[in-house]
């Protein structure tokens, strides 16, 4: 019994402790969590602080009627970041180099609403302050993403002390750093810029030929110098961006250098010339579409009628029925898309009259079309 009683006190006094550490193990979270909190939430209101004082300083540099010594006056009361480094600034390295990094981003969102005159400001701000240095910095960083953001900034600020390097990197092998550095280079000089052209050897994605053009779309309509010797480059990409770029700013002197690429062995080259010949072409251009027809591949055939839509005359009906009867369904319905422009749907049945399978597949064919113009 008196061992039993033991054990029974002894294992009371086990749960009791183990309680009571629970509990303040239990206790100790919830401080720790609570201080952590405060700790957070203060940091971000100390962040918000700091770039609402940023954009209250742009406002007061961009907006009000002060002269160059008030704005200097303004920059350096109270903005250590902005200092010259020396006895008299001694903001810790770290701190600064975050400090000038919110005044850049707040720049950058600014110039999002700007247009003008006021953009001009904000590049002579960017400069005065000595921020390009920052983004040179991360330019010359061997972290791809710093380099990124470096490159856009020197670009989207219109800085181009810098261009070289940011020349350099149009051929980078890291796909993100080559594709910045095109887009920056067009950016600062227009259509100047894609001398780069004559130099890269990595594939340009369709993505980035698209962002390209729609950069150039938004700048003065200044044709391109060079397209007939990028027409030469041994990357595939840079010839059907250049056949783009001849077709965007209508290059009829370059007629015959395009149906060249109608021969190329790289079938997106040809379907590039293709579509190329649709707005560049002469009287011959409907008739070597058709020659070059039955030697190419489905893609470029499939090319070939899309562009016959709106080339084709009368005389390449006989070719058109004769393509109905290719056992290609794709290949029927776009010989149809040609034909219901240039023939009645009744002539085109009848043209199948004794080839009832086809008839059939072409009645119904003709029947999706209308339908689809109706709509």
């Amino acid at each position: 019994m008196l061992l039993l009683s033991l054990i029974e006190s002894d294992l009371q006094t086990k749960i009791i402790i183990s309680t009571i550490l629970f509990s303040c193990a239990v206790c100790a979270i919830f401080f720790t969590s609570h201080f952590s909190s405060l700790l957070i939430q203060s940091r971000e209101d100390e962040i918000q602080r700091i770039r609402d004082e940023k954009q209250f300083l742009l406002v007061r540099l961009m907006f009000d009627d002060n002269t160059a010594e008030s704005n200097d006056a303004i920059i350096l009361t109270g903005f250590d970041e902005f200092k010259p480094i020396g006895k008299d600034n001694q903001l810790r390295k770290r701190k600064r180099k975050l400090l000038r990094q919110m005044m850049i981003d707040e720049m950058l969102k600014l110039k999002k609403n700007l247009t003008g005159s006021g953009v001009e400001d904000l590049y002579k701000l960017y400069d005065k302050l000595s921020l390009y240095e920052d983004s040179y910095i991360k330019l010359k960083s061997n972290r791809y993403q710093l380099m990124v953001m470096g490159i856009r900034e020197l670009s989207e600020m219109n800085f181009r002390a810098h261009y070289r390097p940011i020349y350099k990197c149009t051929n980078h092998f890291q796909e993100d750093v080559r594709m910045e550095a095109q887009v920056a280079i067009v950016r600062l000089f227009g259509v100047k810029g894609l001398r780069f052209l004559s130099r890269v050897t990595y594939t340009i994605s369709e993505w980035q030929q698209m962002t390209l053009l729609h950069l150039l779309n938004n700048m003065k309509n200044e044709k391109p110098k060079g397209i007939e010797k990028w027409f030469d480059s041994k990357n595939d990409s840079v010839i059907i961006f250049s056949l783009r770029l001849a077709d965007k700013y209508n290059c009829f002197e370059l007629l015959e250098k395009i149906q060249y690429f109608l021969h190329h062995p790289n079938d997106s080259v040809k379907i590039q010339s293709v579509y190329c010949l649709k707005n560049i072409y002469d009287e011959s251009t409907e008739f070597l579409l058709i020659a070059n027809y039955e030697i190419v591949s489905k893609p470029v055939k499939i090319a070939i009628l899309d562009v016959l839509k709106l080339l084709s005359t009368e005389l390449s009906i006989p070719f058109l029925y004769k393509q109905l009867a290719d056992n290609d369904t794709e290949i029927r319905f776009s010989v149809l898309r040609v034909l219901n422009k240039l023939c009645d749907h009744n002539d085109i049945i009848s043209t199948a009259e004794n080839e009832l399978e086809i008839k059939d597949s072409i009645t119904l064919m003709l029947e999706q079309i209308k339908s689809e113009e109706s709509k």
